[in-house]
C-alpha cells in the first residue's frame, strides 16, 4: 500500500469513517494514506487507476477506487472481482463520504478526481430494492492515446461525450445531463441530453460540441459535467505551439515533465568524453512529453550516462510516439560510448522521453540526451 499515500481531505475524512466502521477504537490511529487500512488487498491497479478492498467485521466489503494519475480517470470494478458471490439479486451500495445508500447488480464505478479516492460500503440487504439504482457519471474527452492529456488548440473544435449508466436493477426517472465550460467556450448538445426513464443496464450518452476562442491562452482548462446529482470533471490543455523545421528538442517547452531527482537540466552534455553542446539531463526515472502536433517525422539523440554521475549508472532510454514506442536503446551503463537513438514519429500529435533506472535502483542514473533533434515540416 505504499502508493496509497496522496488522498484528498475528503477521502481521508471517509477513510476514517470507515476505520470506524471496522474497529471503532481504532479510528484515531489510522496512519496517514493507510486508505483501507490493516487487511486491505489490491485487486487491481492500471495506468493510475487502483481497485482496493477489505473484508469488514460484520461481512460487509469496503472498496476504495483510488486515482494516482494526474487527471480524472474512470474507475470500475464488479463485486465478483472483489471477492463477493454473484448479486442475489442485487447489493446494497454506501458512499462513504455522503453516507447515500443506492444498490447495484453488480458493477461498481465512478469518475475519480485526480489524486482522490471515492470509498464504499457493500452490504446483503433484503431491502435492496427500497434503495435507488446505482448510477454512475462519466465525462469522456478525447485523447490521443490512453493516459495522455486532452489536447485543444485556439479556435479548435472538439466531442466530448457524457454518460449516466443504471446499475440497478429498477428503473431512474428524469435524468438530464449538463456541461459546464470555461468562460468564452461554445458548447451545445449534438445528441438527447434528457431521458424520461433509464432501464436497468441503458445507459443516456449526449454528445456535446466545443469551440474554444480563437485567442485562448496557453492553459489547463477545466470542463464539468452533471447528472442526477452526481458530477463528474476532466481538463483540457491548450499545448506549446507545435515546432517547425529542424529543432533542438531541448530548446523546446514540455508539455509535462517528470524526473527521479529535481528537474530535467537543458544544457551541455558528455558522455562518456564526447561533448555534445545541446542536450537534455534527467535523472532515472523520468519522462518528457513534447506537441508534435502531427508534424514532425523523426527524433534523432546521442544517449547514454552523463559523465557528471561517474561510471556507476545503469539506465534505459525509450522514444514513444502516442503511445507507441518507436525506439528503445537497452541498458547503457556509464561505462559506454553513447548510442546513436532515432525514432519515427510521423504524424504523432505526442512524443515522450522516457529514462528508466534498468530495474538496480536510481544510484547515479544521470540520463543524458545528447544533440536530441527533431525533424518537422514548416
Amino acid at each position: 500500500m505504499q502508493r496509497l499515500t496522496r488522498l484528498s481531505v475528503a477521502a481521508a475524512a471517509a477513510a476514517t469513517a470507515l476505520a470506524t466502521l471496522a474497529n471503532p477504537a481504532a479510528a484515531d490511529e489510522v496512519p496517514e494514506g493507510a486508505l483501507l487500512g490493516d487487511g486491505s488487498r489490491v485487486v487491481r491497479v492500471d495506468d493510475g487507476r487502483w481497485v482496493v478492498a477489505k473484508h469488514l467485521p460484520n461481512g460487509d466489503m469496503a472498496v476504495a477506487l483510488y486515482n494516482d494519475s494526474g487527471h480524472p480517470q474512470r474507475i470500475a470494478t464488479t463485486v465478483t472481482d472483489i471477492g463477493l458471490p454473484a448479486a442475489a439479486p442485487a447489493y446494497r451500495v454506501r458512499e462513504l463520504l455522503t453516507g447515500a445508500d443506492a444498490h447495484t447488480a453488480g458493477v461498481l464505478a465512478a469518475n475519480v478526481p485526480a489524486r482522490q479516492a471515492m470509498l464504499y460500503q457493500i452490504s446483503r440487504d433484503a431491502a435492496w430494492s427500497s434503495y435507488p439504482p446505482l448510477l454512475e457519471f462519466d465525462l469522456q474527452v478525447p485523447t490521443p492515446y490512453q493516459g495522455a492529456a486532452a489536447l485543444i488548440e485556439p479556435g479548435a473544435t472538439a466531442r466530448v461525450t457524457t454518460v449516466v449508466t443504471n446499475h440497478g436493477l429498477t428503473n431512474a426517472a428524469d435524468i438530464a445531463s449538463a456541461l459546464r465550460v470555461p468562460d468564452r467556450w461554445l458548447s451545445a448538445a449534438a445528441t438527447p441530453a434528457a431521458a424520461k426513464v433509464l432501464g436497468p443496464g441503458q445507459r443516456l450518452a449526449t454528445a456535446w460540441n466545443l469551440t474554444t476562442p480563437a485567442d485562448l491562452p496557453r492553459n489547463a482548462y477545466w470542463l464539468e459535467g452533471s447528472a442526477a446529482k452526481l458530477r463528474a470533471s476532466s481538463v483540457f490543455v491548450v499545448p506549446p505551439p507545435a515546432p517547425t523545421g529542424a529543432a533542438y528538442v531541448s530548446d523546446l517547452r514540455w508539455l509535462s515533465m517528470a524526473n527521479g531527482k529535481g528537474a530535467v537540466e537543458r544544457r551541455k552534455v558528455v558522455v562518456n568524453g564526447a561533448t555534445y553542446a545541446k542536450g537534455l539531463t534527467a535523472h532515472a526515472p523520468g519522462t518528457l512529453d513534447y506537441y508534435l502536433g502531427g508534424r514532425c517525422t523523426k527524433l534523432t539523440a546521442h544517449v547514454g550516462v552523463d559523465d557528471a554521475a561517474g561510471t556507476g549508472g545503469t539506465v534505459t532510454f525509450e522514444i514513444w510516439a502516442d503511445g507507441r514506442k518507436a525506439a528503445d536503446s537497452g541498458v547503457r551503463t556509464g561505462a559506454m560510448a553513447a548510442l546513436p537513438l532515432a525514432a519515427d514519429v510521423t504524424g504523432a500529435r505526442l512524443v515522450r522521453l522516457v529514462v528508466t533506472d534498468a530495474g538496480d535502483g536510481p544510484n547515479g542514473d544521470a540520463a543524458a540526451w545528447g544533440d536530441p533533434v527533431i525533424a518537422c515540416s514548416g
